[in-house]
């Protein structure tokens, strides 16, 4: 059930197109040019650098935002202390899921968690290709579509970049409950805001029909410890040569089976396992942990290898980041850019970010879903698209930790050019010259006056 009624086969498609279904899916700021000498003009121009900032980097406006404190006359009464500033707003957090009748919710249970395959599994646009794959399903709220899961599939070794996701919604027609699956309306059916929200389900955005591709609708029957299910009917698809498809599931305790099959023209199977075969899958925990700060951050840490100690104040950190509002908008990627963004630990970042990121250590592969009030409030960021109080959701890889830089040795002055006087300022000129003339002078007069008495001390004294 890893494929899709209305999909292409290509998954760089540029189309908005729907690309699989089924159960088993800076900104460039000014250059400061400072001129220390006259005549390293040239030299300072040469070191001009175009720097790119990240949205999330506070501008110098944003930081001077708050007006100052202005000094006032020292009353002669106690003061009173000034209010203490309201707490930011509480994230909105969306309340539990509720299902329509206890069979609904039976299901939804039995399917809630992630799923890992026995064996390796066929891959979509490679003949030959296996691979092992973790299917994690939660339930979501949404306010278009009733009784719903969010799915999404990942290879065992990449869980942070699902290649397929899926919302289901569990329905009932014709007295049984049913399944219905709904592609993402989206480039290669996929959105990268959503990705890892099976670990903070609460914090699901909001999604319309209008963002949705039903693709199949499977009838569900109970069945000892579960249920199974299957298409009443053949769907069309364009996936590897099929025409149509049809797809299966059960569910016993902790096994999970389905299985898609693509059929030609003349019935037969195209793609997915002969008659009578499945593709198994067994419940357990994935290596991500995930962490609610306060003010309602939240960090999902993929199994990486960490090194080193945790960052200091003052450390140079370098990491590439994606950066997206809740709608799946990239405001900022540097992985796009093929530029890491490298900061000093503990420079003024948006608030969120600067919490998410206080434990920081090289190799973390790491997700942050940052409230409005902890990014950018009220005043949102326009340059970036951000609308104001709007959630942000990060993608972080933190490539090195290293010491903070020395500080800058002086620099002197270049020479002037050999043969070539330095430039004189005029009005220095005319009092050097000035100090000159009266030094002349007062060396004249002394030389007169020592010459007047060298003359009075040979003359003849008077005769007595």
């Amino acid at each position: 059930m890893g494929r899709s009624a209305n999909c292409s086969p290509n998954w760089d498609n540029e189309d908005l197109v729907p690309a699989r279904g089924g159960v088993a899916a800076g900104c460039i700021i000014w250059m400061d040019f400072t001129i220390m000498v006259y005549k390293a003009l040239a030299l300072v121009v040469a070191a001009g650098v175009l720097h790119v900032v990240p949205a999330f980097a506070l501008q110098p406006a944003e930081k001077a935002a708050a007006p100052a404190a202005q000094p006032t006359a020292q009353p002669t009464a106690q003061p009173i202390a000034p209010p203490a500033p309201p707490p930011p707003p509480a994230p909105v957090v969306k309340p539990a899921p509720v299902w329509s009748d206890p069979e609904m919710e039976k299901v939804a249970q039995s399917l809630t968690g992630s799923w890992k395959s026995n064996a390796p599994i066929p891959t979509d646009g490679a003949a030959d290709a296996t691979t092992d794959v973790v299917m994690s399903i939660v339930p979501v709220v949404l306010a278009d579509v009733p009784n719903a899961l969010y799915s999404e599939v990942a290879h065992t070794d990449a869980l942070n970049r699902p290649y397929r996701q899926a919302i289901w919604q569990l329905h009932r027609a014709g007295g049984k409950v049913r399944l219905k699956t709904y592609e993402l309306r989206r480039r290669n059916g996929r959105m990268e805001s959503l990705y890892g929200m099976w670990l903070a389900p609460e914090l699901f955005p909001e999604l319309k029909m209008g963002d949705l591709v039903a693709t199949l609708d499977i009838v569900l029957n109970p069945s000892a410890g579960g249920f199974t299910g299957t298409t009443l009917h053949p769907y069309p698809t364009a996936t590897g040569g099929a025409l149509e498809m049809t797809s299966d599931i059960s569910v016993a305790g902790d096994t999970l089976k389905t299985a898609d099959r693509g059929l030609g023209a003349d019935g037969k199977i195209v793609w997915g396992p002969a008659k009578g075969k499945e593709f198994a899958f067994t419940k357990f925990e994935p290596s991500v942990k995930v962490t609610r700060l306060e003010g309602g951050v939240v960090v999902i840490d993929y199994s990486t290898k960490f090194e080193g100690e945790v960052a200091k104040a003052g450390e140079m950190m370098t990491v590439d980041y994606a950066g997206f509002t809740e709608d799946g908008n990239m405001f900022d990627s540097s992985f796009e850019r093929g530029q890491p963004f490298k900061y000093s630990v503990g420079q003024p970042l948006i608030e969120g970010w600067n919490r998410a990121m206080a434990n920081a250590q090289k190799g973390m592969v790491r997700r942050l879903v940052i409230p409005g009030p902890l990014a950018y409030g009220e005043r949102g960021n326009p340059r970036a698209k951000i609308a104001p109080n709007a959630t942000l959701i990060f993608d972080i890889t933190v490539h090195s930790i290293e010491p903070p830089p020395p500080p800058p040795e002086p620099v002197a002055p270049p020479a002037p050019p050999q043969g070539e006087q330095p430039a004189v300022d005029p009005q220095m000129a005319a009092q050097i010259a000035e100090k000159e003339r009266l030094a002349k002078e007062k060396e004249a007069a002394k030389a007169a006056e020592d010459k007047a008495h060298e003359g009075h001390g040979h003359e003849t004294p008077p005769p007595k």
